[in-house]
């Protein structure tokens, strides 16, 4: 199976992999564009889940690093 607008198979995704990204409005884009992340149920929680094009749940939470600019797989 497929996921993102990168061709990445769900069994690439890992525990602890960083992407480089930027705030737009209520989402996170990666820095190149190709990968979207919104947040996740309540946002003090501070969870985020990566979305397809399709707007639908990609597997996998993950957590901003705003001061690193960075959401971070913490949850695979």
């Amino acid at each position: 199976m497929t996921v993102g607008g990168d061709g990445r198979s769900v069994a690439s995704l890992r525990l602890g992999e960083e992407v480089d990204v930027v705030c737009r409005g209520d989402s996170l884009v990666s820095s190149d564009g190709s990968r979207r992340f919104v947040v996740y149920g309540e946002p003090e929680w501070d969870w985020w889940v990566e979305v397809a094009p399709d707007g639908s749940e990609l597997p996998g939470m993950w957590e901003f690093w705003d001061d690193e600019g960075l959401a971070v797989c913490m949850v695979a």
